[in-house]
């Protein structure tokens, strides 16, 4: 009994690590998932809950069926682990975000640079198939984010939607969730409601999580066994295209009114470091930069080293 209970307490902590990862853009749930060894099994048991067994083990209230089939001692203490890291992490990074801006955004770079590195290293065989996908996801990212406009609705259907989107990042590895946040405008307004407990916004973008799960978590499996090659150039592009969303430096171009009377961004556009301190007459930190940049490039890097040699063994 002492040892089961000592096994749910190692998952907890684990999901706990899949969670911080989920709040930070650059480093994918499903990457540390990876690392420390419970990927496989959480993909499994996240493929059981849409089964017609699950189903009909719940319909007729045999609850210890229904955990162990979706192996409830492992399944439950991850997923707990996961939400009580991004309750926890939310906090912090919100008050960095707003704060510090500049070393979080660079180290948020740094995290996306090396993961991409590793991803196209990870690539079985430069072939045109690969180079095709590689191409195309660079190429529909910069279409996408490249001179767009930030604004996003502030609805509950989009937070619902994004929820959708995002957490199907969980299950790739390579790919973060809180990266696609960002990308759609969503990423400080889940920081803020998560932080304020805001139930709202929480259920819209949770009961679009759970939904994506349900729906896409065989499909991402099929995807991850028949075709990873072409999913990871797919992925490595997409990051490529999109990554100068995360650049520290920027110029606000326009500004909208938010639902709530505060001043937004509605364009930005990237900057020199000199051309931001003299736009806004204010420190433009490159020393610092460059060094939270490298802290995010070495986490991954030794992250990336830890599988390896989990790998090897």
């Amino acid at each position: 009994m002492f040892k089961k209970y000592k096994e749910g307490v190692i998952v907890f902590f684990k999901g706990m690590f899949m969670g911080a990862a989920d709040v930070v853009p650059g480093i994918s749930g499903g990457t540390i998932a990876l690392v420390v060894g419970v990927y496989r099994g959480f993909i499994k048991s996240l493929s059981r809950i849409v089964e017609k067994k699950t189903l009909r083990l719940l319909v007729g209230f045999k609850l210890k069926d229904l955990y162990r089939h979706l192996d409830g001692h492992f399944f439950f203490p991850l997923v707990f682990g996961i939400l009580t890291s991004i309750f926890l992490f939310a906090h912090i990074v919100s008050y960095v975000y707003v704060n510090h801006p500049i070393p979080l955004w660079s180290f948020f770079l740094g995290l996306v640079l090396a993961a991409t590195m590793f991803l196209i290293k990870e690539a079985i065989g430069w072939n045109w198939k690969f180079f095709f996908f590689f191409i195309t996801g660079i190429v529909v990212a910069w279409m996408a984010t490249g001179g767009v406009p930030i604004r996003s609705s502030e609805g509950l259907f989009s937070i619902f939607v994004a929820g959708l989107i995002a957490v199907s990042a969980m299950l790739l590895p390579g790919i973060s969730g809180s990266f696609l946040l960002i990308l759609m405008g969503k990423y400080y307004v889940m920081l803020e409601a998560t932080k304020n407990l805001d139930f709202a916004i929480i259920f819209a973008f949770g009961l679009g999580c759970v939904i994506s799960l349900v729906l896409f978590s065989k499909v991402l499996n099929w995807l991850i066994k028949n075709y990873w090659s072409i999913s990871l150039a797919l992925l490595t592009g997409f990051l490529i295209g999109a990554m100068h969303k995360l650049w520290p430096w920027r110029e606000t171009v326009t500004t909208y009114l938010s639902s709530s009377g505060v001043e937004k961004p509605l364009i930005e556009k990237n900057i020199f470091p000199w051309d931001y301190q003299t736009l806004n007459s204010q420190d433009p930190q490159l020393f610092l930069a460059i060094f939270f940049a490298a802290v995010g490039f070495i986490i991954v890097v030794t992250l990336e080293r830890i599988k390896n040699k989990k790998n090897l063994s």
